[in-house]
């Protein structure tokens, strides 16, 4: 009994591990619908949320060459950030399919560089 269960234990993980890693994260152009629609309800509720969780970099993640580090000053408001990420990414096509949280971070590395120590 105990060796059917470690065997079926081991199918999961072997199995866990070989599946593909999904990623969460909206596309850049459904992250513009997204804050647009925040920005239309008054930056107020889910979207507003969702906006902020994914156009706002967080320095805590290990840095890749992919997303770039982003120095938002604590004064700046989430939503002025949502606006200027907007602008940026409806103005570059190029992001339109791109990850959502990635394309932020670049265009917002451009706006808010961080000075290496």
């Amino acid at each position: 009994m105990l060796a059917d269960f470690v065997k079926g234990t081991l199918a999961v993980v072997i199995l866990s591990c070989a599946m593909p890693v999904i990623a969460a994260s909206p596309s850049s152009e459904e992250l513009v619908k997204i804050c647009e629609q925040a920005l239309l309800n008054g930056y107020r509720g889910r979207q507003a949320q969702m906006c902020t969780w994914y156009v706002i970099p967080c320095d805590c993640d290990a840095p890749n060459e992919d997303t770039p580090r982003v120095c938002i000053p604590d004064n700046v408001p989430s939503r002025k950030i949502a606006e200027q990420a907007m602008q940026l990414l409806k103005a570059l096509p190029e992001y339109k399919n791109a990850d959502g949280r990635v394309a932020a971070s670049q265009v917002l590395s451009v706006v808010y560089p961080c000075a290496e120590l």
